[in-house]
């Protein structure tokens, strides 16, 4: 009986000190997080691809106003 108790003593040792396998639970949490940064990455890009519309068109309004005699 004693030999059979640290047997299971030492089984109980030896699978707590194990690490913990990632379950599917923890690995489906990282995916929809890269994803999201990556649309937020791709929307600060279009954003810029704006933002230097925007000023490409300042500038060309601006120089129409300078060559009117403005």
């Amino acid at each position: 009986m004693l030999k059979i108790f640290s047997l299971l003593l030492l089984i109980l040792a030896l699978t707590a000190c194990e690490e913990p396998e990632q379950t599917a639970d923890a690995a489906a949490l990282e995916k929809p997080t890269q994803r999201i940064m990556e649309e937020q990455f791709q929307a600060l890009d279009k954003a810029r691809g704006v933002e230097k519309s925007l000023q490409d068109a300042a500038e060309k309004q601006r120089k129409a106003i300078e060559e009117q005699g403005g």
